[in-house]
């Protein structure tokens, strides 16, 4: 009986020991808990919160990666469950860190909206100023001009020099009024107009259309009608274009060969950068600007400042029901002796019969082109137009009135005669990027009638109208380039 009762005693303790072995210990369970309780914190914190528990968690990984390379880790210290409970926190920042990114945006561009608008970068470039002296000249309290200049030199945009600010490169290239590559007339009109818009992007997206009446009261019919309620706002319209355009234009009018082209018009062309671009690349070109009555005034500054007043005309036009097959004459027609240097740009000689012999017909051609456009002066016609450049026109359109308008510069064109678009290219794989395209493409949806397009849907829209050869090209900058040809 005493042998049976140690022998149970003995079985019951062996079950207890392994029932006890396949339990969690306590130290396992502590890591639970607290894994739980590190998951409900996470959930619950803000996004300052978030960021800042990142650069914390990011400082200790480093030292203790700097640590670990000079101790030995024991195989206890890399356990699975810590393992996994490590992946899974490091994890997290990762896609978080995205977000917030994303989050911090409007707080960027208000940031660059405040400093342009309030003369920021102006005032630092001619005093190199501290902050008392910011405040006290623009009649900013201390604490805010503190406050952002410095978010200014964290976004690159300032640098501090003991207790003075100065401009970095980008605020002196981009952010100057005086900067011939000022985006200064684009803030505004983003700050302005583009924002207030971008506001009612929910009600956009809804409805597929601009909100126009949401942000304003204005009609969504009349877009351009509302960007040029008045003097200020047309010319900050104006300025904000001429700013994008003049950095992208010279690499439009170079992504194709251009050198047979010897008249252009720049329909809706606003301040003539993308014209200024095709007489600065060729000196034998001449070139107008057609815009709308009120725009002309300011095109004939633009064009004057930039000392091409004697190859750039202006003329007004209403590209929804014509377009001019004739322009008139500069004051000063470029040189025979220009033109024979611009013709060499196209190519080069390679010496042998048969390109000497193409040559001299060209210029036999040139020659017969020029002879008629003398008789068309004397009879007092223009120049016959050879090359029409819609530069971000479609972009502001549906198919049906982009059609109107590539119809009546097809009717507009001679034989040979070429059409040169400037627009930011979707992809033709369903639209997957590039994101600035995507993005545009949106503020085509808040603001006008269009959206952007791919080479594809340009393809047909051109082909439709009568054009063929049509070829696409990526520049690299702002714009992308379309060529099309009148058979």
């Amino acid at each position: 009986m005493q042998r049976r009762c140690v022998q149970a005693c003995r079985q019951y303790w062996r079950s207890l020991l392994a029932s006890a072995a396949r339990r969690p210990t306590r130290s396992t369970l502590q890591q639970q808990k607290q894994q739980q309780r590190q998951g409900k914190s996470l959930a619950h914190m803000r996004p300052a919160q978030l960021t800042a528990l990142v650069q914390c968690r990011q400082s200790s990984s480093s030292s203790s990666d700097s640590s670990d390379s000079s101790t030995p880790s024991s195989p206890s210290s890399t356990s699975s469950s810590s393992s996994s409970s490590s992946k899974s926190l490091h994890a997290f920042p990762e896609t978080g860190r995205h977000v917030l990114d994303l989050l911090d945006g409007f707080r960027r561009s208000q940031t660059l909206f405040s400093a342009v608008s309030l003369g920021v970068f102006d005032f630092v470039e001619a005093e190199q100023p501290a902050a008392e002296d910011v405040a006290n000249g623009l009649g900013l309290s201390l604490d805010g001009a503190t406050r952002l200049l410095d978010a200014c030199c964290g976004l690159g945009l300032l640098r501090k020099q003991g207790h003075l600010f100065e401009n970095t490169d980008v605020a002196r290239a981009h952010l100057l009024s005086s900067s011939p590559h000022s985006f200064v007339g684009y803030v505004r009109h983003s700050k302005d107009v583009l924002y207030p818009l971008w506001g009612q992007i929910n009600t956009a997206v809804e409805q597929g259309r601009n909100v126009w009446q949401e942000a304003f009261g204005a009609s969504p019919q009349e877009v351009f009608a509302n960007m040029y309620a008045d003097s200020k706002s047309l010319e900050r319209f104006l300025a904000g274009m001429h700013s994008m355009g003049s950095l992208s234009s010279p690499k439009v009018v170079d992504a194709f060969d251009l050198s047979r082209c010897r008249v252009a018009l720049d329909v809706a062309g606003g301040t003539g950068h993308l014209a200024m671009a095709l007489c600065h690349r060729y000196p034998h070109a001449v070139a107008c600007v057609a815009d709308l009555p009120d725009v002309l005034p300011v095109t004939t500054r633009y064009i004057a400042d930039a000392n091409l007043s004697a190859r750039i005309t202006t003329t007004e036009v209403d590209m929804f029901e014509t377009i001019p097959s004739t322009v008139s004459s500069p004051t000063h027609p470029a040189t025979a002796g220009s033109i024979e240097e611009s013709t060499t740009l196209g190519g080069a000689h390679d010496g042998n019969a048969k390109q000497q012999q193409q040559e001299e017909e060209e210029e036999e051609e040139e020659e017969e082109e020029e002879e008629e456009e003398e008789q068309q002066q004397q009879q007092g016609e223009g120049k016959q137009v050879d090359l029409i450049m819609l530069s971000r026109i479609l972009h502001d359109w549906d198919d049906g009135r982009c059609m109107r308008i590539l119809r009546n510069c097809h009717t507009a064109l001679p034989s040979k005669g070429k059409v040169l678009l400037a627009e930011m290219l979707l992809r033709d794989d369903t639209h997957r990027g590039p994101v600035a395209a995507q993005l545009q493409s949106l503020n085509m949806l808040v603001q006008t009638h269009g959206r952007e397009r791919s080479c594809r849907e340009y393809t047909t829209l051109l082909h439709d109208a009568g054009f063929t050869d049509v070829q696409c090209k990526r520049t690299g900058v702002y714009l992308d380039a379309i060529i099309a040809t009148k058979p």
